[in-house]
């Protein structure tokens, strides 16, 4: 309270809801006031935006990478193993291999070959055949019993018989599927199911049908079957 009983009006400063300085305790009024209202008028613009200039923001997504296109099949085998004795697992081999349509073409003339074949008495030449029309037969590689030759005039092909050797039948599939197909090897249980067992004569075989994209790694002669 103050003289005449009448109360004491604020500072300046503290009606224009400043804090207490000493350039505060000095500054009129009015020129509080306008202070207070400019920095009103800044917050305003700094806070509000309007709705037009509010932008949502998609963050991109990532993308896997595309899988790999599989090999292009290009490549068939025809194959047959035939045990040369019912409890022996030394086996002579019988294979065709090249491009698909070529052995698509002769295919009838593979599964005549191995039907031709017969057991004989001699120990030198212990199976005979009958030449396919079209082919030829040259016995003179000491790895083989017979080379025949023939197929289409643009994709000349070789069917031979080997001389026997040994190996599951499952192995010799797994041998086909990466020496000759490019293919990677089988659960032994899949591969053995990838040969169907038929019977010529009084001979079993193992007839193998596969496809696959082709592969440059070559075995030794022996190694051809």
């Amino acid at each position: 309270m103050t003289k005449n009983n009448l109360p004491t009006r604020p500072p300046a400063f503290r009606r224009a809801g400043l804090p207490e300085t000493v350039e505060n305790r000095h500054m009129p009024l009015v020129r509080l006031r306008a202070f207070v209202a400019l920095g009103l008028a800044i917050a305003g613009l700094s806070g509000c935006r309007p709705a037009d200039d509010i932008r949502a923001y998609d963050a991109p997504k990532a993308v896997a990478p595309p899988a790999p296109a599989e090999a292009e099949v290009k490549v068939r085998l025809l194959g047959a193993m035939i045990p040369t004795a019912a409890d022996s697992t030394a086996c002579w081999f019988v294979k065709l291999v090249g491009p698909i349509a070529a052995i698509n073409a002769v295919e009838k003339d593979f599964d005549a070959f191995v039907g031709s074949l017969t057991p004989t008495a001699d120990p030198n030449v212990p199976l005979s055949w009958t030449v396919p029309a079209g082919w030829t037969a040259d016995t003179s590689n000491p790895n083989r019993i017979v080379t025949l030759a023939g197929g289409p005039p643009n994709a000349p092909l070789q069917m031979y018989l080997s001389l026997p050797f040994g190996g599951s039948v499952a192995s010799n599939v797994n041998r086909w599927r990466t020496l000759d197909l490019g293919l990677k090897n089988s659960p032994e249980s899949e591969a053995r199911k990838q040969a169907t067992d038929t019977k010529v004569g009084t001979l079993t075989v193992h007839r193998v049908d596969l496809k696959g994209p082709g592969s440059a790694k070559k075995g030794g002669p022996f190694m051809g079957g």
